[in-house]
């Protein structure tokens, strides 16, 4: 058994500055096809297949951020990822999404009163 073998599921998760670009590219220009969309004021995120068992994800740039914690100052202390209105994604999509930040605390909002405001 190669280590290939072991791959159940391959996932790319990317932040965008242009996320209305990035989708216009990879769904419009390439192709590819929905597998989820959420669309908010708060901001936007798209997953696209790319094949059996792997998808490419977009999120804007308003939906993640890498803050300093257990600071006084920037490039201080302790790298937190931050995944903004995260209250409809699921276990299956938050794992994914820490892994990406490749930190040691992954931090995922979800607020109830965000959500009435809309």
């Amino acid at each position: 058994m190669s280590a290939l073998d072991a791959v159940r599921e391959v996932r790319l998760v990317l932040t965008v500055e242009r996320f209305d670009q990035a989708v216009l590219f990879y769904r419009g220009r390439l192709g590819l096809l929905v597998v989820e969309e959420r669309q908010r004021a708060a901001g936007s995120g798209i997953i696209l297949a790319l094949g059996p068992h792997t998808t490419l994800e977009l999120f804007d740039a308003s939906q993640a951020d890498l803050i300093d914690v257990f600071a006084q100052e920037p490039l201080n202390g302790h790298p937190l990822a931050l995944v903004i209105d995260a209250l409809e994604l699921s276990q299956q999509t938050k794992q994914p999404i820490a892994r990406e930040f490749n930190q040691l605390e992954t931090t995922a909002l979800k607020s109830e009163r965000r959500r009435a405001k809309r």
